[in-house]
């Protein structure tokens, strides 16, 4: 039962990483066209708006902070080990295993833990009567607003960082989790069949 809950969270999971992944690439393309049209304004008029050159700055870490768990998924971050390279498929799962769960899920949960409060500080108020719920959807007027003249309001742009941050949690756990499936550390429920990388098992 468990086995079952815990390789149908990783398919599922994987699924939607990989719609966020995907998606980010518009966020990539509005950047692009933003900062586009700031330079043609800026050339043509003279005029150029702080909340403009903001928005393409958000939106450019967006898609870093944001897709680093789709990257993490594909394996793409860099590795500078010349010995890595040279160890075996299982070794190097086992090195893998040790990482994510000894290091990226700790770290990426510390981070975590730590960057809420910077979040919430944007927007909720020292003494406050309600939920962080309420002052980031009904009550505004509490908002920190960028020290740029002109500039935008933080909150929705710091969520950007824990937002960030948990979904590299949940992603490091859920690549230790195939990991385990690929070891038959977990045994993978019967009748089903698990690909991840370049490894392929059945069971059942």
């Amino acid at each position: 039962m468990i086995q079952s809950l815990l390789y149908s969270f990783t398919k599922k999971w994987d699924y939607w990483i990989e719609k966020i992944f995907l998606s980010l690439s518009f966020l990539l393309l509005l950047c692009t066209f933003i900062s586009a049209m700031n330079a043609f304004v800026r050339k043509i008029t003279g005029y150029s708006a702080n909340s403009w050159l903001e928005l393409q700055w958000i939106l450019f870490s967006a898609v870093f902070i944001l897709g680093a768990a789709g990257l993490l998924r594909h394996d793409g971050h860099i590795r500078i080990d010349i010995f890595y390279q040279k160890l075996s498929k299982i070794t190097q799962k086992k090195i893998n295993l040790f990482t994510y769960l000894g290091l990226c899920v700790p770290f990426f949960s510390l981070i975590t833990y730590y960057t809420i409060p910077f979040w919430l500080s944007s927007f909720v108020p020292v003494n406050a009567d309600h939920s962080w719920v309420y002052y980031l959807f009904v009550d505004t007027s509490f908002f920190e607003t960028s020290s740029n003249a002109g500039g935008l309001s933080t909150p929705f742009v710091k969520m950007i960082l824990p937002v960030g941050f948990i979904l590299l949690a949940i992603q490091s756990l859920n690549e230790s989790l195939k990991i385990m499936f690929d070891l038959c550390i977990i045994k993978i429920p019967n009748n089903t069949h698990i690909a991840y990388g370049e490894y392929s098992i059945k069971n059942g």
